[in-house]
This record gives structure tokens, C-alpha cells and sequence, in this order.
């Protein structure tokens, strides 16, 4: 899969029933979610599962950057 792919598939489980989609908002979430996600990674404790699903999410909040910002 290449990121292309990721980004759009990714969009299509970026809720919009209880998510506000002004720009900002977006950004933000996506910047808050990342950091949780890293402080959830950084507490890592051999679950290598666990690990992969953190590190997942984090990628889902970069696609939200990509897409917002034309990151490529």
C-alpha cells in the first residue's frame, strides 16, 4: 500500500456525525491526537500489539496533517 492509498482510505473513517470539520479543528485534533499517541508509545511495555496499533494511530493523525496541509 502506498501512502496515496493510505490517505485515502484512511479518510473514510474520519467520522463527521460527531467531528467538526473547520480546518483548524482538524489540525488540532490531528496534532493532540498524535501526541497522545506518542505519550501512549513512550509507555510501552513489550506489547508488541499494543505497539503497532499506537503506531497505526499516529499515522491516522499524519494523513489528517497530509491531507490539510499538502504534506506529500
Amino acid at each position: 500500500m502506498t501512502w496515496k492509498n493510505y490517505l485515502e482510505l484512511s479518510e473514510k473513517t474520519l467520522s463527521q456525525e460527531f467531528f467538526v470539520t473547520k480546518r483548524d479543528e482538524l489540525l488540532l485534533h490531528a496534532v493532540m491526537g498524535i501526541i497522545t499517541e506518542l505519550e501512549e508509545l513512550s509507555e510501552w511495555n513489550g506489547d508488541d500489539v499494543n505497539q503497532k496499533e499506537e503506531v497505526a494511530d499516529v499515522l491516522w493523525y499524519m494523513a489528517i496533517l497530509d491531507r490539510e496541509l499538502g504534506l506529500n
